[in-house]
This record gives C-alpha cells, sequence and structure tokens, in this order.
C-alpha cells in the first residue's frame, strides 16, 4: 500500500471506458479498499494528440487486470558477505513482501548515524598544533604587521586578531582530519553492505549491482529493466515498486544501480558515468532478466519453445535519459519515463544525426576547445569543494527527510519525519569505499562529455581544423549521445512505445516539461498524470502506477511462440 495514499474517490480520464477507481485506506499493510465509479473525459495537449491519462491518489485505471498485492518496506535481517561478482545469470527468488512498522531498522548491519568523535589525545593534539601555528605566525608574520600598525597607533586586539585566527583554522582543519578518518575507516565493500537478494555481474567492464524479482507461476512473458534518478539507488524501484509489477505483468523487473550510486563500481573512466554507458547497462539487463529463469540447457538451445519475452525500460528522472537513449538503440518494445529529465529541445532545432560531420573553421574550433576546457579547469577546481559539500550532506538523514519531502507530493511529505527507513535507503550507499568519488565524477562526466583528457581530445579537433580535417567518427556519434534533440529522435525512429507518467505536483521537474516531451514524440506518446503525486509516483502511490504501467503494457498482443524446430 502507499504510505500516504487518501481516501477520496478518483477521477480517472483515459481513452473513452468507464472504470472502477479503488480507493487506499490507511497507512502501509492496510487491506481496507472501497470502490468507486470515476468519471471520464479527454484530454489533449500541444498540436499534436496523444492519449492522456489523470489518475487521483489511489484511483485504478483498468478493470479486466487483477490487482497487484500490496507491498510495503521489509524488515532486513544482518546481512551475509556476497562474493565479488554473484551468478548474474541465476536470478533470484523474489523477495517475499512484508510490513515492517515506520521504526523498523532498514539495515541493522549498517551504521548509517555513526558519529565519529575525537579522543583526549587528539584534542591534545591539535591544541598542541594550534599554539605551535599562532606562535609561528605571531614570531614571523605578525612582527612584520605590528611594526607597521604601532606607528599607526592601531589598537592591540587588531594585531592578535590574525594570529588566533591562524590557530583556530588550524585547529578546525585537525578536527576534521581527524574525523574524516575515523568516518574512512569504517565504509565497507559493495559486496559487505549488499543485500542477501543483491546480485552483480559485469557489463563494459563496469562490477554492476542489481535486484531481480521474478512472478512466481511461469516464465516470465515481460522483462522489465529499471533505471533510477540522481542520488538514489535500487531501493527507488525496490521499496513497493518492482514485485507488484512483477505479479501484475507476469515480468521480470530488473533494477540496477547506475555507475557512480548504489553499489555499482566506481571506475575512473568519466565515460562509464555518461547516460550511453547507462543505457548500455539497462539494455544488458533486459538479456539477464530474459535468462533468469531459463535452465542452462535452455540457455543453449538456439530456439527456445518459450515466446521471446517483451522487452521494457523504464527510467524515473535522470534514469529517464538513461531509458530513452536504452530504447533508440532498438530491441526495445515498450519505454516508461517517470517524471523524466528529459528535456525536449525548443522548436527548429535538429538532431545531430550526421556520423560524418563536416571539417569546422579552426575560429569555431579554437573558441570551442576554449569554453571546454575552461569549465573543464573551473569544475575539477571545484570537485574538492564538492566532495567535501557532499561528505557534509549525504551522511545526514534530516537532509534526505528534508530533500525528499519537497520531491514528493504534500500528502506524502510528512511520511518523512515518522518513516526512518524511507531516507535510509536512500543514504545506503553512504557506507560504501569511494562513494563520494562517485557522486563528484558523475558532475566531472556531466561538464566534461567524459572526456578524462580535456585538453588532448580539444587539442586533436583544433589539430583537425588546421589541417582541415572532419572530426572523428567517434567523437561525434559521442556528442550524439549528450545531444536531447538526437535520443528523442533515435527513440522516435525506434517503433518503441512510450509512456510518460507524471505527478502534479513535481517540483523538481514541472508538468509541462512532460506534456512538451509527449508532444514531441509524437501521437504514439501517451501521458498519466497522478494527482496529488511529485517528483516520485511509483514510491508515492506504487498501486496506481502499477496499474497505470499494466494497462499500457497490456495492450500490446502477445508475440507468437516460437518453437523449436526438429532436426
Amino acid at each position: 500500500m502507499p504510505l500516504c495514499a487518501a481516501p477520496h474517490a478518483a477521477a480517472v480520464t483515459t481513452r473513452g471506458i468507464n472504470v472502477p477507481a479503488r480507493r487506499c485506506l490507511g497507512r502501509l499493510g492496510s487491506g481496507a479498499r472501497s470502490h468507486a465509479t470515476p468519471r471520464v473525459s479527454h484530454r489533449a495537449s500541444g498540436s499534436r494528440e496523444h492519449s492522456s491519462t489523470v489518475i487521483s491518489r489511489g484511483g485504478f485505471i483498468n478493470a479486466r487486470l487483477a490487482v497487484a498485492p500490496a507491498v510495503g518496506l521489509r524488515a532486513r535481517r544482518p546481512l551475509a558477505p556476497l562474493p565479488a561478482a554473484a551468478d548474474a545469470l541465476g536470478g533470484a527468488p523474489s523477495a517475499p513482501s512484508s510490513t515492517a512498522s515506520p521504526a523498523t531498522k532498514l539495515y541493522p548491519n549498517l551504521d548509517l548515524d555513526f558519529v565519529p568523535a575525537m579522543t583526549p589525545a587528539e584534542w591534545a593534539r591539535g591544541f598542541a598544533l594550534a599554539v605551535f601555528t599562532g606562535a609561528l605566525h605571531a614570531a614571523f608574520v605578525a612582527n612584520l604587521v605590528t611594526q607597521r600598525l604601532t606607528a599607526g597607533s592601531s589598537p592591540w586586539y587588531v594585531t592578535v586578531a590574525p594570529t588566533l585566527a591562524v590557530a583556530v583554522l588550524t585547529f578546525a582543519i585537525h578536527r576534521y582530519l581527524a574525523l574524516e578518518e575515523k568516518e574512512q575507516s569504517r565504509l565497507i565493500s559493495e559486496t559487505a553492505a549488499a543485500d542477501p537478494d543483491s546480485l552483480f555481474t559485469n557489463v563494459d567492464d563496469v562490477t554492476v549491482h542489481y535486484k531481480l524479482r521474478r512472478p512466481k507461476k511461469g516464465p516470465p512473458r515481460v522483462v522489465v529493466s529499471c533505471c533510477h534518478g540522481f542520488g538514489a539507488n535500487t531501493y527507488s524501484w525496490e521499496r513497493c515498486a518492482m514485485s507488484p509489477l512483477a505479479e501484475a505483468l507476469g515480468a521480470a523487473v530488473v533494477a540496477h544501480d547506475s555507475p557512480g550510486f548504489g553499489l555499482t563500481a566506481r571506475p575512473t573512466d568519466l565515460s562509464k558515468y555518461l547516460p550511453k554507458t547507462n543505457g548500455a547497462i539497462s539494455r544488458a539487463m533486459l538479456d539477464v532478466a530474459s535468462v533468469a529463469y531459463q535452465s542452462m540447457e535452455q540457455r543453449t538451445v538456439p530456439q527456445s519453445p518459450f515466446p521471446k519475452p517483451r522487452r521494457v525500460v523504464m527510467g524515473h528522472s535522470m534514469g529517464g535519459i538513461a531509458a530513452a537513449v536504452a530504447a533508440g538503440a532498438g530491441d526495445v518494445d515498450d519505454v516508461v519515463l517517470v517524471a523524466p529529465a528529459l528535456i525536449p529541445p525548443r522548436l527548429g532545432v535538429k538532431p545531430n544525426l550526421n556520423p560524418n560531420p563536416k571539417p569546422v573553421s579552426l575560429m569555431t574550433a579554437l573558441c570551442g576547445a576554449l569554453g571546454r576546457f575552461s569549465t573543464a579547469v573551473a569544475v575539477y577546481a571545484l570537485a574538492p569543494f564538492l566532495k567535501l559539500f557532499l561528505r557534509k550532506i549525504v551522511r545526514s538523514a534530516t537532509f534526505w527527510r528534508r530533500g525528499l519531502s519537497k520531491a514528493v507530493g504534500r500528502r506524502c511529505a510528512p511520511v518523512f519525519f515518522t518513516d526512518m527507513s524511507w531516507a535510509d535507503g536512500y543514504r545506503r550507499p553512504s557506507c560504501v569505499k569511494g562513494w563520494d568519488d562517485g557522486m563528484v565524477r558523475v558532475v566531472l562526466a556531466a561538464a566534461t562529455a567524459g572526456v578524462n583528457d580535456v585538453w588532448a581530445a580539444e587539442s586533436a579537433k583544433v589539430a583537425a581544423a588546421i589541417r582541415k580535417e572532419s572530426p572523428a567518427t567517434c567523437d561525434a556519434l559521442e556528442d550524439m549521445s549528450t545531444d536531447a534533440a538526437a535520443t528523442l529522435e533515435a527513440l522516435r525512429c525506434s517503433g518503441a512505445r512510450v509512456l510518460i507518467v507524471h505527478g502534479d505536483e513535481d517540483a523538481i521537474v514541472p508538468l509541462e516539461n512532460s506534456r512538451r516531451l509527449a508532444d514531441a514524440l509524437g501521437p504514439e506518446a501517451q501521458l498519466v498524470v497522478m494527482r496529488g503525486c511529485g517528483h516520485m509516483p511509483h514510491e508515492e502511490d506504487p498501486d496506481v502506477f502499477v496499474e497505470a504501467v499494466k494497462s499500457f503494457v497490456g495492450e500490446w498482443n502477445p508475440r507468437p511462440t516460437v518453437r523449436a524446430k526438429k532436426p
């Protein structure tokens, strides 16, 4: 059950079909339900017509489909360490759903509220360092200043203040280093912080952590790969969406941690943090889910007697960009974008789809190189300060509770101050070694387009302009991966159906962005607006979200069964 479902009738807008609505009563684990018949109307936005659905909190969109079981927060037992790489194709059984009180500790083996403290010896050492540096400043620096100030009859505290400031700064630096050393010493590896149902696999030289949920009966008819948003991890989908999706769709549902977040490895190569890499991981997760239920014999048969499952990718917020990139590469049937941070281009902006661009002038190459290099220098210079800032806020439960409460709708916001586990699910990666480096690299990759050596890359482009040669094909394709217009054009040409789900109280990505995105994608794109939800509708009201996805995916006709040919 959603934590913040409200007991009021649902108003549903769909394709002219009167459908019943369900009201969700109570808090987590409540089974009370009631039914009502909503009003139905049609909506269209923009110049192009596309299907638009508006669902109020607790409303169901299709009466033909079975109701998904309520799934709440799971009370986790102490976690056993896992091997560095689990069997990626063996899958994992669906975790049993259970209810938990808001006071239940989500990760009993992790000390998320660790507060380091200085020992008496460290206090004494810091005081001694402060006195020593203050004395050095007074002897070698302040003496020169004092002579000038004495001649001007300045008050004594003007000469003493700089020395005291140096001593205080020295003690503050010593204190920070001592406490941070304790923080770093408690960090553990990704496998040690993993859950019993965590799995790891290698994709494009990156060790990826993921969770897998399968239907209880039979092989899956659908495989779903879920991408989370910025700052989140698999918990965003695992919390109350993965298991209901698996049962409602008869699907194998996979959610992975994007590079830089969660328990996925944090490589030094900045190109691994781009949406195209996350999209490649999402596609690999579809393959993992497709064979997770098969035996080793079935995996080796060229033509399996089972029908090929339908391939669906989902992306929330920043993960919506990765989902769009994954679908644009082809062989994806459906795309579900949840409050996507994919900004459609302005009218008249054409995508850069030319893999063989024309040579650019020397002046254009120099200006572009100067701009990109200056940006890279500024970002690298600010990286240490960004790391200090991230260490301060990410470890704080108060930051997550307040931040997430502003990201959700008004009805869900109070839950974050009573249910501590929701915030804990987001800040678990702060117990993993290198978590701060990973988040900084995500920012660096966004600023440098994933190029580690910006100087070398820009020098090569300038040299190509001097020789009047075209930029390398790989560079052009790399630019396409970050071009919104090119991403949308590839998604539109892929033939995949698109469902956009957005909350009408989203304060991070405006609802109007999804309306423009639906218009840009054409009449095949469907838009579902969930009333009373903010930026995380799949977490705020999972029942309604699952039913919307189920209705969308249920419109397709199953593919014919492909049977193995007799020898």
